[in-house]
């Protein structure tokens, strides 16, 4: 993985080449993006005989995207922490009690990362801040796992699937991150927007959860100086709020709807009488 790539970016590609029609090029493509597109060319979701043929044709392709598509065993996110933690292969297979040529190839089409795990902007990009980015929770164990793995190590990550806990350090360390991300936005809204009577229901909110989520943590007890200035700030928002009845300045105008007479004009009725006809001369 480099610059700019997901982790599944062959697996990309050769859907990609699939949905355009295209063949893999000897320049750009590698033997796995091959394997991957010509798989998926004969891959046909409804039809289970043509399933069944690609198993025994593709069996690693075939293992590693059943193993990508399952989500709910917990085996791939075990593994993929495992590789976040810069584990051996042989020894995560002879830890999950599967075929190290399953999760090699797995590596290849779903989570090349391993090369790049020396990288740490580059994992943080590609990994971890697209994963915070679609909605990650502080509970939410993907991420927590894959965070955990790479920041504090294989041991660290383990405890939580054989112990049920982590180390304090551990925990600190996840609370801590989720934190300056919460504080990081509180400070971007106070230098950035000023409070008025539309947006103050999302600043409180914003508030409220850094309060619920310090109170659940019990990250308020040991923050700094200036995260509780951050959290003053917050907690002050509804002193600063203008009223409704106020005048808003013109950075933000009110829209207010034209006049009614504008829109409906009442069309005049007009009387038209007819003149009397000239009498006859006599």
């Amino acid at each position: 993985m480099q610059l700019n790539q997901a982790p599944n970016w062959r697996w990309q590609r050769a859907r990609e080449l699939v949905d355009k029609k295209l063949a893999p090029r000897r320049s750009r493509d590698d033997a796995q993006i091959t394997r991957a597109y010509r798989y998926l060319r004969r891959f046909c979701k409804d039809n289970p005989r043509v399933e069944e043929k690609l198993a025994s044709t593709y069996p690693l392709v075939h293992k590693a995207k059943l193993l990508y598509e399952d989500i709910y065993s917990g085996t791939r996110w075990v593994f993929e922490a495992g590789v976040m933690a810069a584990q051996p292969r042989e020894y995560l297979a002879e830890y999950l009690n599967t075929d190290p040529a399953i999760l090699k190839m797995y590596e290849h089409l779903f989570f090349d990362v391993r090369d790049a795990l020396k990288h740490k902007g580059c994992i943080v990009a590609n990994v971890l801040m697209p994963m915070f980015k679609g909605g990650a929770k502080p509970k939410d164990p993907d991420f927590a796992w894959k965070l955990l793995a790479y920041e504090g190590g294989w041991d660290v990550v383990k405890s939580v699937w054989e112990i049920g806990d982590v180390s304090p350090v551990a925990v600190d360390f996840l609370n801590r991150t989720f934190r300056e991300q919460v504080l990081r936005t509180a400070r971007e809204a106070i230098y950035s927007v000023v409070p008025n009577n539309f947006n103050t229901g999302e600043l409180v909110k914003s508030g409220l959860e850094l309060i619920k989520f310090e109170h659940e943590t019990g990250a308020s007890k040991t923050r700094d100086q200036s995260q509780a200035s951050i959290s003053a700030l917050l907690g002050s928002v509804k002193l600063t709020v203008e009223r409704s009845r106020t005048v808003l300045s013109a950075e933000e105008p009110r829209h207010t709807l034209p006049d009614a007479s504008a829109i409906f004009i009442k069309p005049v009725e007009v009387e038209v009488t007819a003149s009397p006809p000239d009498e006859e001369k006599k």
